[in-house]
């Protein structure tokens, strides 16, 4: 189980730093165009992809943290 925690992990870490860099690509754009970034539909979407995938990693380090304090 603890393997399997840690590959999701890894898994999630990785989609994060893709969602991330997209993210931070969209808000330079949104920039140099002169566009609000809390207005920008697209970048409000992409944040809560961020979000959702920040949240995700911490329950699972959460988990991984109660399996080897359980050991």
């Amino acid at each position: 189980m603890k393997k399997e925690i840690e590959r999701k992990i890894q898994q999630v870490s990785a989609e994060l730093r893709q969602e991330k860099d997209a993210l931070d690509a969209l808000a330079l754009e949104c920039i140099k165009q002169g566009r609000s970034l809390a207005e920008d539909e697209n970048v409000l979407r992409q944040n809560e992809k961020v979000d959702t995938l920040v949240l995700t990693e911490l329950r699972l380090r959460e988990m991984l943290e109660e399996r080897e304090s359980e050991q």
